[in-house]
C-alpha cells in the first residue's frame, strides 16, 4: 500500500493509520487485511481530524485485528492433522 503523507493531520490521526500498515506480515495474512487498511487511509483522507474520524479509525483497526486473527487461525487449522480414528489403522 503506497504509503500517503498525512503531514499537517493531527497526530492521533498519523498514529493510528500507521497499525494500518502490512510489510511486516507474510503475504497471505498482508493480502487479506490489506483492504481493511486502504478503505482506512481512503476515510482519513475524505474526512477532517475529529474525535469521531479517531472513533473510526480504532474501530477498523479492530477489524483489522479481528481479520487477522482469522486468517492466522485458518492457517493453523490447515496446518494440523486431524487425529487419528480410534480403532483405526493406517
Amino acid at each position: 500500500m503506497a504509503h500517503e503523507t498525512f503531514q499537517g493531520r493531527h497526530a492521533g490521526t498519523r498514529r493510528l493509520l500507521r497499525y494500518f500498515r502490512t510489510d511486516h506480515l507474510p503475504p497471505t495474512l498482508a493480502a487479506r487485511v490489506a483492504p481493511v487498511g486502504a478503505f482506512a487511509h481512503q476515510m482519513a483522507q475524505a474526512f477532517t481530524d475529529s474525535a469521531e474520524l479517531t472513533v473510526a479509525l480504532r474501530k477498523l483497526l479492530e477489524t483489522q485485528d479481528a481479520f487477522l486473527r482469522a486468517a492466522v487461525a485458518e492457517e493453523v487449522d490447515a496446518d494440523e492433522v486431524p487425529p487419528p480414528t480410534p480403532g483405526r489403522e493406517d
